[in-house]
């Protein structure tokens, strides 16, 4: 469930973010340092982590 909710956060909030970003970015515009791309890591770390404690529960069974 874990890995569904940060997917849906990736895809619903981070992404748009980044793509309206890189779009900027590509039509040259200067912008300040973003972290999106940190958040966009973070999130993906948390799902590695939570679908890791998942195959291990269903292992467990």
């Amino acid at each position: 469930m874990a890995a569904v909710v940060l997917l849906l956060g990736q895809l619903a909030v981070i992404r748009p973010r980044l793509n309206r970003r890189s779009d900027r970015v590509l039509a040259g515009e200067d912008l300040p340092r973003s972290r999106g791309h940190l958040f966009y890591v973070a999130f993906e770390a948390a799902k590695v982590v939570a679908l890791i404690g998942l195959g291990v529960t269903l292992l467990a069974l």
